[in-house]
């Protein structure tokens, strides 16, 4: 969860209440922000008998496109156009680079769909594509301009991830928590919303002096100013939120196959992205005294990367 230390400004600092109320503000935006987060990219259609074309025979080009791009694509919604849908801002344009290939090589069939994709995927790395990538998720996050450079090394973030979710959505969300505290403060936000961007990239990218000052107590989490303080929190506030953790996937998958390994359970699943386990112990009659003493010993025996519920499954056969 963020802070609970008072955020800076000048010479003035927020009360525990303020800060408090600020942030709730920040937050019920935010939510209304990711329920209508744009999710959709349009392409023209010349003719409307390529509708049925992209459907293809029993639906089979659309199913083609859909699992070849990770985007879901809606044909019969608006007349001339078609719409490639995605959460994911590089599917989204993998998809549609995709489709618009397709569209004007009216050559409309699985196999050249998943050419196509391929060929895509190649366009997508390619550093214009990449700035192009940059400058979506910027405008996305409400930030102010950057230099080229600084918007191919954000596009690049759809490679990496953080917190075990895509870097760049994580970048995203973080950049509208950062614009929606300092709105609430009256305070400008678009440079920090693109300072927020700035905060997820590897070490070594191109940055002026003044953003590496915020940078550096942003990495080091020790802010000074109130735009630092904002960027901890949000960021923070992304890395512990459900479903997302600093340490990634490595020691979950860990965790369930040390379990896996004591006698007495015969399968250990992790549920609620992590949040709870559940364990099938090897004697389906067991009693519920045992459950307790089994779940006990488990916790004092097991390093887990948090506060976990841990739910005891029998199934008598």
């Amino acid at each position: 969860m963020p802070s609970t230390k008072p955020i800076l400004s000048g010479e003035t600092e927020m009360s525990d209440a303020e800060q408090a109320q600020a942030w709730a503000k920040a937050l019920l935006r935010w939510k209304e922000q990711s329920r209508n987060t744009p999710t959709t990219r349009t392409v023209a259609l010349p003719e409307d008998r390529l509708k049925s074309k992209l459907i293809g025979r029993e639906g089979r080009n659309v199913a083609a496109l859909e699992e070849s791009t990770g985007c879901d694509l809606l044909v019969d919604s608006l007349p001339g156009e078609a719409q490639v849908v995605s959460y994911s801002p590089e599917r989204r344009l993998l998809g549609e680079l995709a489709l618009t290939n397709l569209i004007l090589e009216d050559r409309i069939h699985p196999d050249r769909i998943r050419e196509w994709a391929a060929e895509s995927e190649e366009i997508l790395r390619r550093p214009e594509s990449m700035r192009a990538l940059g400058r979506e998720a910027v405008l996305l996050g409400g930030g102010s301009m950057l230099s080229d450079a600084q918007f191919e090394a954000i596009g690049r973030l759809y490679d990496l991830t953080e917190a075990g979710q895509p870097a760049l959505i994580a970048a995203i969300e973080a950049a509208r928590l950062v614009g929606n505290l300092l709105g609430d403060l009256n305070y400008p936000s678009p440079p920090a919303c693109s300072l927020a961007f700035l905060a997820f990239l590897p070490p070594g990218f191109e940055a002026d002096e003044e953003q590496e000052i915020v940078l550096n107590e942003v990495r080091n989490e020790q802010p000074s100013s109130l735009v630092a303080a904002a960027l901890c929190a949000a960021i923070d506030a992304i890395r512990h939120r459900p479903g997302a953790r600093r340490e990634g996937l490595s020691p979950y998958q860990a965790f369930t196959h040390e379990l896996q390994s004591t006698p007495e359970v015969k399968h250990a699943w992790l549920m609620r992205r992590g949040r709870e386990v559940w364990l099938f112990p090897a004697d389906p009659e067991l009693s519920d005294e045992s459950a307790s003493r089994l779940v006990e010993g488990i916790r004092r025996s097991c390093e887990y990367p948090h506060a976990v519920k841990t739910r005891v499954v029998r199934q008598p056969e």
